[in-house]
C-alpha cells in the first residue's frame, strides 16, 4: 500500500497489529509503531489500545506499559490486556496491581478481566485474593460463564481448596472438557489420586472426548500418581480410544 503512494490510516493499522500480535512478530510491531508515532496516530484510543495488545501478547510488556500509563483514556481492553500482559510474562503480582488499580479507577471488570485475575492468583498461591476475585464473580453475576468457573476450578485446586473447586466443578452446568480437565488435574496436582481417577472414569463414561491438554498434560499426571495397574487400565483405554503415540509413550514411561 505504501509502494503506490497509499498511507495506511488508523483503521488501517488497528487491522494490522492483531495479526502481529498473533503471531509474534515484535519487530514488525515496533515498525508499526513508529509510522503510528510519524503519522500522528498514537493519541486515538483504538490505536493505542492495539499497540498495548500487541506488545503484551508479543511478550514485551514494559513497552506495553509505558504505552498504558501515557493513554489518556483506557477501555477495559487496554485494562485486561495489560493485565493478561503481566501475566503472560509470569509477572503474576504485577498483574494483580494492575487489577486493583483498574478496580481503584472504578472500571467495572469483565469475564476476560477476571480470568486474567484469577490467573494471576492460581500462580501466586494467593487463596485470599483469589476469594476476593471470586466474590466479584458473584456480584458482576459471572458464574454462568463456564469458562470464569474452569478458571475458578483452576485457582482453588492450585491454592490447595481443592475442596472448594469439587464444588464448583459438582455445581456447572454444562461442563465442557476443559472443565473435567482442570477438576481432574486439579485432584492429581493435589494427590487425591483416586479422586482424579474417578472423575476421569466419569469423563470416558460420558463419552466426553479428551482435547489436546487431556492428552499431553492431565493423563501423564494421572499415570504418575497411579498405582502400575491403574498406568496400565490408562494406558488400555488410551489404545483403545484415542492412540495418541505421544501419550503412550509417556505412559509406558510411568508405568
Amino acid at each position: 500500500m505504501s509502494e503506490e503512494g497509499h498511507r495506511p490510516d488508523s483503521i488501517t493499522i488497528v487491522s494490522i497489529l492483531p495479526a502481529v500480535a498473533d503471531i509474534g512478530l515484535l519487530r514488525i510491531g515496533m515498525a508499526v509503531h513508529g509510522y503510528v508515532l510519524r503519522a500522528g496516530f498514537e493519541p486515538l484510543v483504538n490505536v493505542s489500545t492495539a499497540l498495548l495488545d500487541m506488545y503484551s501478547k508479543c511478550g514485551s510488556v514494559r513497552f506495553a506499559r509505558v504505552i498504558f500509563d501515557g493513554m489518556d483514556h483506557r477501555t477495559v481492553v487496554s485494562w485486561n490486556s495489560m493485565i493478561d500482559g503481566y501475566a503472560q510474562s509470569g509477572d503474576a503480582e504485577g498483574a494483580m496491581l494492575i487489577f486493583q488499580k483498574m478496580l481503584d479507577e472504578g472500571v467495572q471488570p469483565t469475564n476476560v478481566t477476571v480470568m486474567g485475575a484469577l490467573r494471576a492468583c492460581a500462580d501466586l498461591g494467593d487463596l485470599e485474593r483469589g476469594k476476593f476475585v471470586h466474590k466479584l464473580v458473584d456480584q458482576l453475576k459471572l458464574d454462568s460463564d463456564v469458562s470464569v468457573m474452569n478458571s475458578l476450578i483452576s485457582m482453588y485446586s492450585k491454592c490447595k481448596r481443592v475442596d472448594i473447586a469439587a464444588d464448583i466443578f459438582k455445581n456447572l452446568q454444562n461442563k465442557t472438557p476443559v472443565s473435567w480437565n482442570a477438576m481432574i488435574l486439579g485432584y492429581a496436582q493435589n494427590g487425591c489420586v483416586n479422586e482424579a481417577l474417578n472423575a476421569f472414569c466419569e469423563m470416558h463414561s460420558r463419552n466426553i472426548k479428551p482435547d489436546s491438554f487431556t492428552m499431553v498434560s492431565v493423563i501423564p499426571a494421572l499415570a504418575e500418581l497411579s498405582t502400575p495397574r491403574q498406568a496400565k487400565w490408562i494406558h488400555g483405554l488410551v489404545i483403545r480410544r484415542f492412540l495418541d503415540k505421544n501419550v503412550l509413550q509417556h505412559l509406558k514411561s510411568s508405568s
